[in-house]
């Protein structure tokens, strides 16, 4: 006796066009770095990819990141904000979210201290998404003013003890 399977190959071939609406890991994000010269004007974005081993960026990765991007064609900028953007979204609301522009949650988060910074899973459609934003400000040009003053620790002037006679009166 033969068992059917040709329902079970169908509903796999079917269920494969819903993959990209499940939650999985976030495995690689983009990294953005938007530099903003003296007149508060953008001067240019680069973007690069980053692989992730697990959900986290940690402090001392990020720390590197900055170092790697804070200098740009001999000019050097500061960092004056860090942003991620991780749509969490769970699969069930994303008609709703189409549908109702005023959704409640804030996906893109601003890190005021440098931290781990978690990319939690998200749908696989979205994911392309997730990013981390470092902005730069460009420094200005330090005038290179290194005239130590020269201090003396014995006078020049050799100045010695006078004696004071006395008058006789």
């Amino acid at each position: 006796m033969e068992i059917e399977t040709d329902w079970i190959k169908d509903f796999e071939e079917n269920e494969d066009n819903y993959n990209i609406f499940y939650k999985s890991k976030v495995e690689k994000i983009k990294i953005y770095s938007v530099y903003i010269n003296k007149q508060s004007v953008i001067e240019k974005i680069k973007q690069r990819e980053f692989n992730l081993n697990t959900n986290i960026i940690s402090k001392y990765e990020l720390a590197r990141i900055i170092k790697e991007h804070k200098n740009d064609e001999k000019l050097t900028y500061k960092l004056i904000s860090l942003l991620s953007y991780n749509n969490t979204q769970n699969p069930e609301h994303i008609k709703e979210c189409i549908y109702n522009q005023d959704d409640n949650q804030d996906y893109l988060i601003i890190h005021k201290n440098l931290n781990d910074i978690k990319f939690d899973n998200s749908i696989k459609m979205f994911q392309d998404l997730s990013c981390l934003i470092l902005i730069f400000y460009e420094l200005p040009e330090q005038v290179k003013n290194n005239n130590t003053k020269k201090i003396y620790l014995h006078s020049t002037s050799h100045k010695k003890t006078r004696r004071n006679r006395l008058k006789d009166n």
